[in-house]
C-alpha cells in the first residue's frame, strides 16, 4: 500500500481524526503531492505532527517487516 493509503487507514480508523480529506495531486514525472484538508477548526501544526509521527512509524516497520 501507499503512504497515502496508510494515511487513509489512519482516518478511518480514528488514529488520526483531525483530516477531512486526503488526496494524491502527483505527477506523472514523479513529483509527490500530497494535499491534506483539514476539519473545521482543526490546528494544522496538530496535524502535521500527527501525519509526520504516523508516516516515520509506518516506514519503520515496513524496512523491517
Amino acid at each position: 500500500k501507499t503512504i497515502i493509503e496508510k494515511i487513509v487507514e489512519a482516518v478511518k480508523s480514528k488514529v488520526i481524526e483531525e483530516i477531512s480529506d486526503i488526496r494524491d495531486e502527483s505527477d506523472r514525472d514523479e513529483m509527490v503531492r500530497v494535499v491534506i484538508e483539514l476539519k473545521k477548526g482543526k490546528l494544522s501544526d496538530k496535524v502535521i505532527g500527527q501525519v509526520t509521527r504516523y508516516v516515520s512509524f509506518v516506514a519503520q516497520n515496513v524496512t523491517s517487516a
